[in-house]
């Protein structure tokens, strides 16, 4: 196994391997790019939902109908509570 190496990002192993290794190869342009990218997305994902995106069958879900859970064995938790 390889030793951690500290001066590396600590977010980085948390990444799925493919990403890992994927951006380890990239020269940095394309990381600005990739960081870029992300933000966008980031802002797109994280920005409120208007009412008038939703579906005309949307409805309200009360709050004590939703749960906690973690799929992805991380710790982080969606939903009530969660984020």
């Amino acid at each position: 196994m390889s030793e951690v190496n500290p001066d590396r990002p600590t977010g980085v192993a948390t990444l799925p391997r493919y990403l890992r290794k994927g951006l380890a190869k990239q020269d940095v342009e394309t990381l600005r790019i990739v960081q870029q990218s992300v933000d966008e997305l980031l802002e797109e994902k994280e920005r409120p939902v208007e009412a008038d995106e939703l579906p005309q069958t949307a409805g309200l879900v009360a709050s004590s109908q939703l749960q906690i859970i973690d799929l992805t064995g991380t710790g982080i938790r969606w939903g009530k509570d969660g984020r």
